[in-house]
């Protein structure tokens, strides 16, 4: 991540300045509420908070690149059942380069949290809430190789840590992919894009890795002005290597038969369908979209896991500054090569949002959640709701030079 960063950095250097700079921010306070945020079966206290939020992106724009640093912070007080509810911090870069033939993409990103703001994390430390540290950047490639035809390349890393915590269920891990794809672009609204690829997943003890290998095949066309559907099929191999101790007997040289622990690569092999399907309507004011996925996806569980993702989402615009939203989500995950007998789940979402904007400086936005975790028992659920409502003030863009 830092590598990236000074790189982008150099570029807009090297570009001298001759495009413009300038910071687009916002500062806005909220009230929360949260009625399990611990997740708890029983016995569930409620948790209250009022923070002060502050998002101020500062980006350059140049004739053929465009950089931009977010700093995003969250400072609260909070009452209840809470630990590190309160605060986050978020910092994020992002450097872009076009031209005639070539199109250059990278991103970083610093991410310091808590457990809380990650259902599935939460929800297997219940009663706990742990801080979490995330570092991860990306960088891409793209290439017209001529009018119908495009090639691309990417590669992205991820590391997630956690403070020491109570109970052995969260581990620390990294993550790494790469990828290669050809894009053929059959019409003005249709193309077809074929992608191959390789990702590793590992704790940071090394103990466990995952290897994937994966091929997608996808297709993706706009029906209409107000329709359009893409659509991916692929697979991928997975392989794991994970080293355990076990007991075993040695003979020593003098022929006396000892039982003695030693660390014992294991190794298994297993395979998955993955797909990703979308469809999208537009009307004059309703935006509707659909869509159903099945991903690799690294957790801190401790395995590389499927995760199935299923979503419905809709928004109108009632009047020129009132937007509401509702979207509807289940998610079920699974682990392909088996270590985790349990995984959770599945976990079904609804959330209604509204964003009015009082004057052109001023923003207010609600958002009402409500979640639902299944467990392994045959009518066990926990459930929680939560509330947030913000008001912020918009800044608009204040040019720098």
């Amino acid at each position: 991540m830092r590598k990236l960063l000074v790189a982008a950095l150099t570029l807009v250097a090297e570009a001298g300045w001759a495009g413009s700079l300038g910071v687009d921010g916002s500062l806005g306070l909220q009230a929360g509420y949260n009625s399990n945020p611990l997740l708890l079966t029983s016995g569930a206290r409620s948790a209250e908070s009022l923070a002060l939020v502050l998002d101020a992106p500062l980006r350059y724009t140049g004739n053929t690149q465009i950089f931009t640093v977010r700093p995003r912070l969250r400072y609260a007080t909070t009452s209840g059942d809470v630990a590190v509810l309160s605060d986050y911090q978020y910092f994020d870069a992002s450097w872009s380069s076009e031209t005639e033939r070539n199109t250059w993409a990278a991103d970083a990103g610093w991410h310091r949290d808590s457990t809380l703001y990650n259902q599935i994390e939460s929800s297997a430390i219940p009663g706990y809430n742990l801080h979490r540290t995330e570092e991860q950047g990306s960088l891409s490639w793209q290439r017209a190789l001529s009018e119908r035809n495009d090639v691309s390349a990417q590669t992205s890393v991820d590391r997630v840590s956690y403070e020491a915590q109570a109970v052995p269920t969260l581990s620390d891990y990294k993550y790494g992919a790469a990828s290669v794809g050809l894009v053929r672009n059959l019409s003005a609204r249709a193309r077809i894009d074929l992608t191959g690829g390789f990702s590793r997943y590992e704790l940071q003890d090394q103990s466990y890795r995952t290897d994937s290998t994966n091929a997608q095949l996808g297709y993706t066309a706009a029906l209409s002005e107000r329709w359009s559907w893409s659509a991916q099929v692929g697979k991928a191999w997975l392989k794991l290597q994970q080293a355990t101790l076990q007991y075993v007997v040695e003979r020593l040289p003098d022929g006396t038969l000892v039982l003695v622990q030693r660390a014992v690569q294991v190794d298994s092999s297993a395979s998955t369908s993955n797909y990703a399907l979308k469809v999208q309507r537009s009307y004059e004011r309703w935006q509707l979209e659909m869509s159903a996925t099945r991903s690799l996806q690294p957790s801190g569980l401790g395995a590389l896991l499927t995760q199935d993702d299923f979503v419905l989402k809709a928004s109108r615009d009632w009047t020129e500054r009132l937007n509401l939203s509702i979207a509807a989500r289940e998610l079920q995950l699974s682990d392909s090569l088996g270590p985790l007998s349990s995984v959770g789940g599945p976990y079904y979402y609804l959330d209604l949002g509204a964003s009015w904007k009082l004057t052109e400086r001023w923003l207010l936005q609600a958002q009402v959640s409500g979640t639902r975790q299944k467990l392994s028992g045959p009518t066990q659920y926990i459930n929680n709701f939560s509330a947030f409502i913000t008001v912020a003030r918009q800044f608009g863009r204040q040019r720098i030079r």
